[in-house]
Parts: C-alpha cells; sequence; structure tokens
C-alpha cells in the first residue's frame, strides 16, 4: 500500500476522479434532460385523461336528467291512438321520482314545455303541486324567440339523440323533443320540446367541486387550479366555479389546458343510460323487433336507421356557446413545473457529485496528511534519539573515565561531577520537554486557567534563567503601568516566557544582552498584552523563520556552531500559546538580533472570572 502514499499516484487519483465526475454530471444533464421531457409528457397525458374524465362525469350526470324523463308516454305529443293528453301528471310523476332516487336530486331547478303555436311559441312552467303546465313567463329564455324565429314544422328523419344539449350559456337546460307522430312514422315532426333548467348554483357549488376532487386531486391534494366557465358568442367567460375565487378569470384561460363541457355523449355512454332506464336507442343495432306496419312512438322507439346532423330536430345553432373548464398548474404551466423539478433534480444531484469530489478530495488530503504524519512521527523519534543520544554519550564517557581510575585528584573528580551531573539535567529537561510536546500533541495536556498578572508570570521567568547568563549577561526589563490581567496557566506560562528567555541568552550573541518587555496592545476592538524578548544575536534568515516553531527543527548556524539544544522549546511556547488563545510572532534581520513576542487576550475589570478562551 505504500504506493498510496506516492505524490503522483495522489495527482493521477485525482485527475481521474475529476474526470469520472464530470463524464457523470454530462451524462445526468442528459439523462435528467430525458426524464424531464418523458415526465412532462406523461403529466399532459394525465391531465388530458383527468379533463377527459371529469368532463364525461359532469356531461353523463347531465344527460342522466334527460334520459330519467325520455318515455313515450312521457313527453310524446301523441299516444298510440293520436290523442293530445294532458301529459304534466306524467312529467311531475318523472320529476318527484327523480327527486326521491337520484344520485343529485338538487341538479333539476325546474322543467318547462316549449310548444310551437300558430305565430308564436308557448312557454309553459310545471306547477308540482298542481302536475300541470301553466303559462309563464321566464326573462331569462326570452331570447330563445328571437333566436329561433317563427314556428314552422320542424321535419327529419330521427336520428340518435344527442345529449346533454345547452341551450343557453347562463341558463344551463337541456331539451328533450316532443313529436307528432300523425305523420307516416319515418318522417315525424316535432311540435316542441320539454326544457329541464338544472341548478346554476348547485352546478357551481356541488358538482364541479366533487368532480374536481375526484378527477384532479391527485396523491388526496389538488394539484391544479381549475375553473368552469360559460362561453357566449362574443367570447365573454363568466366563472360557474373557480377553484380559488380570488384569482381572475383570465388567470385560468391562460393555463394548461381547456375542454368543453355540454357535449353529447359518446354512443356508448348514451347507450348504457339508455339501457339503465330500459329504453332503446335509434341508431344502434340489437333492439327488440317490432311487428311490421307498426306506427306512433313504439314504432319509432323500434327505429334504428342512423341518421345524420342533429338528432331529434334541434337544430344546434347554440353550438357557438357552451360551456369550458380550464386548468392551470399552480407554478404557471406544466411546463414551468416540470422545468423547475429538473433544475431541483440537478441541484439535488449537483450536490451529490460535489460531495462525492468533495469526499475524494479530503480521502486525497487525510491520505497527505497520514503521510506528513509518518514522516514527522519517523523524524520526532530520530530527533529525540539524536537530541538524547549525545548527554548520554558524555555521560558513559564521564563514568568511564572514573569507572578506569583515570581521575585519580580530588579536583579533577568533582569537576567530573559537575560535568556529569550538567549532562544528566540537560538529559532531564530533554525528556521533560518531550513528555510535555507529547502531551500536547496527544491533547492529554489540560491547563488550570486563572487570572493571571503578566508580569508575574515573566518575572518568574526571569528568576528561573537567571543562572543562565555568562559573566556580562543582562536581561533588561521594561513594564508598562496598569496591565490587565490574562486569563492563563501561570506555571504553563511562565514557562513559555521562560524558554524564549533561555533561547535569547543562548543565541543572543557575545553581549549576552536580552529585553524584555510587557506592553498593551490591540488586534482590532480586543485588547491584548503583549510580552517582547529581544536580542542583539546573529538574527535568523528570512527563509527559516517559517519553520521556527516545528519540533526539533533548529538553524543551520546554531547547527554548525554546535550549540546545544533539542529544538522543541520554540515549538512547546507556540502550543502553549495558541492553548491560550494568543499569537506568537517573530521579528528577525541577519546581523540586527531578533524579537520574539507574545500576545494574550487582555481582561477587563468585569472578566476577571470570565471562563477558559480555550474551551
Amino acid at each position: 500500500m505504500r504506493w498510496l502514499y506516492d505524490p503522483r499516484t495522489s495527482w493521477l487519483i485525482l485527475g481521474a476522479t475529476t474526470l469520472l465526475l464530470g463524464t457523470l454530471a454530462t451524462l445526468q444533464y442528459h439523462w435528467l434532460g430525458e426524464v424531464s421531457r418523458a415526465e412532462a409528457e406523461r403529466l399532459r397525458a394525465g391531465l388530458d385523461s383527468a379533463l377527459e374524465r371529469f368532463a364525461l362525469d359532469f356531461d353523463r350526470e347531465l344527460a342522466r336528467v334527460a334520459v330519467h324523463f325520455l318515455g313515450n308516454r312521457a313527453f310524446s305529443a301523441a299516444d298510440d291512438a293520436g290523442e293530445l293528453p294532458a301529459d304534466g301528471e306524467r312529467v311531475a310523476a318523472r320529476l318527484r321520482e327523480w327527486r326521491q332516487t337520484a344520485p343529485y336530486p338538487e341538479l333539476i331547478l325546474d322543467v318547462l314545455r316549449w310548444d310551437r303555436g300558430d305565430d308564436r311559441w308557448d312557454l309553459q312552467c310545471l306547477d308540482e303541486s298542481a302536475a300541470r303546465f301553466e303559462r309563464c313567463a321566464v326573462p331569462e329564455l326570452e331570447s330563445l324567440e328571437s333566436r329561433f324565429g317563427a314556428p314552422e314544422p320542424i321535419r327529419g328523419r330521427l336520428g340518435p339523440p344527442s345529449w346533454p344539449q345547452l341551450l343557453l350559456p347562463e341558463v344551463p337546460a337541456t331539451i328533450i323533443p316532443r313529436f307528432n307522430f300523425s305523420t307516416p312514422a319515418s318522417r315525424p315532426s316535432v311540435s316542441g320540446w320539454l326544457l329541464i333548467r338544472f341548478n346554476l348554483d348547485f352546478l357551481g357549488g356541488t358538482l364541479t367541486p366533487e368532480l374536481g376532487a375526484r378527477h384532479l386531486a391527485w396523491g388526496g391534494e389538488l394539484e391544479f387550479e381549475y375553473g368552469v366557465f360559460s362561453r357566449d358568442d362574443v367570447e365573454t367567460y363568466v366563472p360557474v366555479h373557480r377553484s380559488d375565487p380570488r384569482l381572475p378569470v383570465q388567470h385560468y384561460l391562460e393555463g394548461d389546458r381547456r375542454i368543453e363541457l355540454f357535449r353529447p355523449l359518446p354512443r356508448e355512454i348514451l347507450r348504457d343510460l339508455l339501457f339503465e332506464r330500459g329504453l332503446p336507442v335509434p341508431g344502434f343495432s340489437g333492439r327488440p323487433r317490432g311487428r311490421s306496419g307498426d306506427r306512433g312512438p313504439r314504432a319509432f322507439e323500434r327505429s334504428a336507421r342512423p341518421v345524420a346532423g342533429p338528432g331529434w330536430g334541434f337544430d344546434g345553432r347554440s353550438s357557438s356557446r357552451s360551456w369550458v373548464l380550464a386548468v392551470r398548474h399552480p407554478e404557471g404551466s406544466l411546463d414551468i413545473a416540470v422545468r423547475r423539478a429538473r433544475y431541483r433534480n440537478l441541484v439535488v444531484s449537483s450536490g451529490v457529485l460535489l460531495l462525492l469530489g468533495l469526499t475524494m478530495a479530503m480521502l486525497l488530503v487525510a491520505v497527505r496528511r497520514t503521510r506528513e504524519l509518518s514522516a514527522h512521527r519517523v523524524e520526532l523519534v530520530a530527533g529525540i534519539t539524536h537530541e538524547l543520544r549525545t548527554p548520554l554519550a558524555a555521560i558513559r564517557s564521564l563514568a568511564q573515565n572514573l569507572a578506569d581510575g583515570i581521575v585519580d585528584q580530588p579536583e579533577k573528580a568533582r569537576r567530573y561531577g559537575q560535568m556529569i551531573e550538567g549532562q544528566g539535567a540537560r538529559l532531564s529537561a530533554l525528556v521533560e520537554q518531550s513528555l510535555e510536546l507529547s502531551g500536547i500533541l496527544a491533547g492529554g495536556r489540560s491547563y488550570a486557567f486563572e487570572a493571571v498578572a503578566v508580569t508575574d508570570a515573566v518575572t518568574a521567568a526571569m528568576s528561573d534563567c537567571r543562572p543562565l547568563l555568562e559573566d556580562g549577561g543582562e536581561l533588561e526589563s521594561r513594564f508598562a503601568e496598569d496591565l490587565p490581567a490574562v486569563q492563563a496557566d501561570p506555571v504553563a506560562l511562565r514557562k513559555a516566557v521562560g524558554n524564549l528567555i533561555a533561547n535569547a541568552i543562548k543565541y543572543g550573541g557575545e553581549d549576552g544582552w536580552v529585553g524584555i518587555e510587557i506592553f498593551r496592545s490591540s488586534l482590532g476592538k480586543n485588547s491584548e498584552v503583549a510580552v517582547r524578548i529581544s536580542d542583539h544575536g546573529p538574527g535568523i534568515p528570512r527563509d527559516e523563520q517559517s519553520r521556527l516553531f516545528d519540533a526539533f527543527y533548529r538553524g543551520r548556524d546554531a547547527a554548525e556552531a554546535q550549540v546545544p539544544g533539542s529544538g522543541l522549546g520554540l515549538s512547546l511556547v507556540k502550543h502553549i500559546v495558541d492553548a491560550h488563545g494568543g499569537r506568537v510572532d517573530v521579528r528577525s534581520e541577519p546581523g540586527q538580533g531578533s524579537a520574539f513576542t507574545i500576545f494574550l487576550p487582555a481582561l477587563e475589570k468585569s472578566d476577571v472570572d470570565a471562563r477558559d478562551p480555550a474551551d
């Protein structure tokens, strides 16, 4: 598995992954386009089917009314004997039967009879209580006479009935012709019509919403906005029902689909309705045969000859007037809804691909960091081993000389003992620093934070380092007044400052001068306390300054001069200051000395008891 740690392998995997994700993104884009087009076609087909079922159910319920009243003794102008019956009782009986047995009893508003007189049309209304027709005036139907003109005999061969028929859009009604069979059976005349007016409030308030919930609610919720409108000859649309009354009429008419209502039912559906009543339909075969030569209504009912044109004498001159069902998707149209769904799918799928790419990138970064960590561990072990070897070798050499009796004078023995003690102290310091760094890197080092006066910690660190000064060395301090406290672990802070002072003494040059300054600083709106340790040493090259805080790193000059040291001091300083929420800055120019500055967040007087900033 070493090939995974090869940088070239990482770049190869990254390139292959990028190419693969790009290919997947391209295929996904085209695939989602195809899916969106198929979804749009499916939705359009489903909507067309739903509208067709809506219209068929609507027209079926209206045609059921006409079929209920259809019958030779219910509407004919003559019975078998050719006499004119007073059919008000039979029509009233049919109306009462409708009220009692029909699925929608409220559908019928009233029943009227419209007969052809000598020079005018005679309109009569059914009085249900008296069971008779009486002449009446219906303002809503006044336009019928002007549209149909003077009464003339209406003759023609009988064709299949055409229901439902819309006489006036604003007064929805179906018609049943009243035949006069005094003429030969093949050419009966229409003497008038039975008009059955529908309850407009029931159509718009009950039947239409029920059909909308049945056919346009997909998944239990209304998926489309829809409206039913009556349309006259001048293309004026009057709302009968709107799923959302707040929306204007034009909002629905500019939608996805329209379909007309009050269309003549397909012959198969009309045949089924007539069969329910036990009635034959002219124009269909398979009816019970009558006796040869039969005349009158029964002969008419047994007729099976199809004809072209409007059925049963109604001339269809109101065909330009109709009702319209208009449907619109809430998002504007089906195309917009599908397009937005495609965009959402693209966003989701792109997010998945992006997540895959980021995962692969993070995996490569993790592999790289693992490689670097492994190398760092090897370097750490090698550094500790190298640093331990020097004092151990010195101790062994001095001890061997003592054991061999080379040292035979008390003064030399005392000097050897001092040298062994010094190397032992160096070894102890190295072990302590290694353990300290190991605990920090492992996350097991905890700090006891409290409000600390920086001057106290720096003063203690100076005391610890004074024994390191050689003859002529000097620690020059300058502390600002009224410095705020900081939230810190006093022992750790003392150790960090002590490491910087010790380094300055060690690398500070021949004069041995070390300057220690404490002052107040700021970072943006935040107040800080700064501790600066300066020296007059040879300085640090710019190319080495970025690596000063790496564990076991030592500059070229220090290594060449064989200055004792482990390279752990500055690394410990960096970790301690980071744990305190601060920062370390280094300024150095070759030949002009160096200055290391620790910046720690200051505590205001009201925040002396604030909690640990590292938490």
